[in-house]
């Protein structure tokens, strides 16, 4: 099989919108939460890094099929993350759901990713599963700096 079923609990997320291409975008974005997380929030604090990093790309009918783009890093459950001075970064909460999941490797590129999408559309379109087509995300696994087996992951929420 060319895709997995995951059930996810509810889950927390600092997220940030950026607008551009999708690398300086992707990039912009992660500097951004990086710098929260690396003690720019109101307590000062330092918060260790967390894997995945999200970036969730709603589809639109331009060139590059990208309306705009999040990006998230992952909140632990435990306790309230502070607050962030940068205005631009907020709290967000992902329900409780269905996601179908494509797994691939390697330090991936927005066409890898784009490739990978649509790969998984057909497949839930050939095994006849609906998924939601307005909001994909883009997982990674890995720190920037790490080249060989890295772990991404495409994710399509059910309806």
């Amino acid at each position: 099989q060319t895709f997995e079923e995951r059930s996810y609990v509810a889950t927390r997320w600092m997220t940030t919108n950026v607008e551009g291409s999708y690398m300086s975008a992707v990039f912009q974005g992660f500097m951004r939460l990086f710098n929260y997380i690396d003690g720019n929030n109101e307590a000062g604090e330092k918060i260790p890094m967390t894997a995945p990093v999200a970036v969730e790309m709603h589809p639109s009918g331009g060139k590059t099929g990208i309306s705009n783009i999040s990006i998230s890093f992952f909140v632990p459950a435990k306790g309230n993350p502070p607050k962030a001075k940068d205005p631009t970064i907020y709290a967000s909460n992902r329900p409780a759901g269905v996601v179908y999941v494509r797994s691939f490797d390697g330090f991936a590129m927005e066409s890898d990713w784009n490739e990978n999408a649509q790969a998984l559309k057909d497949d839930l379109q050939a095994a006849g599963i609906s998924f939601n087509p307005l909001s994909l995300i883009a997982a990674g696994y890995d720190p920037p700096f790490r080249f060989i087996n890295r772990h991404n992951e495409i994710w399509l929420y059910g309806p």
